[in-house]
């Protein structure tokens, strides 16, 4: 028996195991804060629980370090892609630029820590997913299952927070020093923001833009409509009452894309156009007729004159993102990350510019901003090569309304978001390897017989 032959069956029992790892990891990221916040009152050490997804990528990675060694072929892609370079590329700037700030004292070590989970984790997710998917059929055949049935629950426990207590969450260790059991409409008791198993209302909206967008695709290509209409129908009314602005916006673009691929005729499309101006036009013109009732205006437009809070979101929204860009083109090359964004709360001044691009600005500088949105493009590209595929087509679309999201939060920041979109991106973008892997092999056998 020769060594390739002895080494086959480790090297595909080693990607199946992995791949059910990443599986698991996926199907429990939407419980994340529910599960880690109640531990970490319970037993305490509460950072060291909520890194628990860190812990587990790390001999993942490790894994598929081996996996590359063991296969030359999957070796020889991975070299030759530019998309992994990119990656590289800004993993290794990140490293730099923390190690930088950390010497110059504008980072302290926690900051830094999170500063480096929070803008690359997802990335080497990613990475980690797309490799294991091309090797082993876990992933692939699993990706309605990862991505779905833990939404059932997260909608339906949104659904169930209408009528339990606003602090219902108290019980499981939500409070101030950790995350706040409910969240209100600028203060005001009246309106309050459902959150389910997230970690706050704008988090639940943004992964919502995600589901839907799922939800819209099976309707439109999968079986058992039925079970999807109903998903579409609760999980819009759970997103409606986050009251996230940016979700809403969000989701009629991922869904406006989305109608847009599957039409393929010039006339069909040409009335989809038609179909999303005309709803642009009916919510103008509500905003215009209903601007003035107090419920449109604490809801869409936090305008309301009775607001408790000091300052309107929308006024703290737009110095934010005014202050902190002027920050990022004071210090073009970036101060490290952990200077800015959701990581830097843990670092002598916090920055928090409502937008991620900016955020990025602020800790890599204009270098790493290209990048990141160099890594961007390269995959938004691939995945409209691929929008014949159901999942390709629902990322591509849901990637489009989250960048609208991240223009006024920081959703790629957040835990679950984040290692989910990418990690079912990593499945979506692994299949032209293994086409070409197999191609690639049958020449081969062509050329010897």
């Amino acid at each position: 028996m020769s060594q390739k032959q002895t080494v086959k069956p480790y090297f595909n029992k080693l990607a199946d195991s992995m791949s059910w790892v990443c599986v698991g990891l996926m199907i429990l990221l939407p419980f994340h804060a529910l599960f880690t916040t109640w531990l970490g009152s319970r037993v305490g050490h509460l950072d060291l629980w909520r890194i628990w997804k860190e812990l587990l990528i790390v001999p993942l990675l490790a894994g598929c370090v081996l996996l590359l060694v063991l296969h030359k072929q999957t070796r020889t892609l991975f070299n030759k892609d530019r998309l992994t370079w990119l990656i590289l590329a800004y993993i290794g700037l990140q490293v730099i630029a923390g190690l930088i700030a950390l010497a110059a004292g504008r980072v302290n070590g926690s900051a830094l820590i999170y500063g480096w989970f929070a803008d690359g984790r997802f990335l080497v997710f990613f990475l980690i997913v797309r490799l294991l998917a091309g090797e082993s059929s876990v992933l692939p055949r699993r990706w309605r299952t990862i991505l779905l049935y833990p939404a059932v629950v997260v909608i339906g426990f949104g659904l169930l927070q209408l009528i339990l207590p606003a602090d219902f969450l108290r019980h499981f260790g939500y409070g101030p020093g950790t995350i706040l059991p409910y969240q209100t409409v600028d203060l005001k008791p009246d309106f309050v923001r459902l959150q389910s198993t997230l970690r706050g209302a704008n988090p639940l909206g943004a992964y919502l833009v995600l589901v839907l967008s799922a939800v819209v695709a099976g309707l439109l290509w999968m079986r058992r409509k039925a079970a999807y209409a109903v998903l579409l129908i609760t999980g819009t009314i759970v997103l409606f009452l986050t009251y996230s602005r940016s979700a809403y916006l969000g989701l009629l673009v991922s869904i406006g894309l989305l109608m847009f691929m599957t039409v393929r005729s010039p006339k069909g499309r040409k009335q989809v156009s038609v179909g999303l101006l005309l709803a642009m036009a009916v919510l103008i013109g509500g905003l215009l007729a209903f601007g003035s009732t107090r419920f449109v205006q604490n809801t869409l437009l936090h305008t309301d004159k009775t607001s408790k809070s000091a300052e309107s979101s929308n006024a703290v929204r737009r110095s934010a993102i005014t202050q902190n860009a002027q920050d990022a083109l004071r210090h073009p090359l970036g101060q490290g990350p952990g200077t800015a964004g959701p990581a830097s709360v843990r670092n002598n001044q916090p920055k928090i510019a409502e937008n991620y691009f900016i955020q990025i600005a602020q800790e890599v500088g204009i270098a790493g901003l290209v990048l990141l949105l160099a890594i961007f493009a390269v995959v938004a590209w691939r995945l409209w090569n691929l929008k014949e595929q159901p999942l390709a087509a629902l990322l591509l679309a849901s990637f489009t309304g989250l960048f609208v999201v991240n223009m006024v939060s920081h959703a790629w920041t957040d835990d679950t978001l984040g290692l989910l979109w990418w990690g079912l991106a990593g499945i979506a973008l692994a299949e032209p390897a293994i086409l070409k892997h197999k191609n690639h092999g049958s020449q081969k056998t062509h050329k010897k017989a």
